[in-house]
């Protein structure tokens, strides 16, 4: 189900990445928003992924998020940021985080939204930037 709201910069969402091809991600997942809107498409954004699993080899483009950001279900988890996978994805695609009801709401879970903090923020963009060094880019492999 789609987010009934826009997403903004920083916030935890859950992307539904089935109909990617493998090795690409091709399952649901948990996300940062990145950008809350790309130019010439209020249904765009960019996100980068998160994994619980630890990256092996560990690279500059992985860090870990304080435990502290983490809301709901991810709470009490540690979540990678996979910094080499940069997403743009329709807005379609995102959902709130699943967790369990709140006490005496007679509902079977409940829905919540994470937010990075702007330490992890600015951590995640390093490790993004690192991926993207100028040597790996230049005039000469285009």
């Amino acid at each position: 189900m789609a987010i009934p709201f826009h997403p903004k910069k920083k916030q935890i969402l859950i992307c539904n990445f089935k109909g990617y091809i493998p090795p690409e991600i091709n399952e649901s997942r948990p996300v940062v928003v990145l950008r809350e809107e790309v130019t010439g498409s209020q249904k765009l954004v960019i996100v980068v992924p998160l994994s619980n699993t630890t990256p092996v080899p560990l690279c500059d483009f992985h860090c870990q998020l304080t435990n502290s950001t983490l809301t709901g279900c991810m709470s009490g988890k540690t979540h990678w940021v996979k910094g080499d996978l940069i997403y743009t994805v329709s807005v379609d695609r995102l959902d709130r985080v699943k967790g369990p009801p709140e006490k005496g709401s007679g509902k079977k879970c409940s829905y919540t939204v994470g937010q990075v903090s702007n330490e992890d923020f600015a951590k995640i963009l390093e490790c993004i930037k690192s991926n993207f060094d100028s040597s790996s880019i230049t005039n000469e492999t285009i």
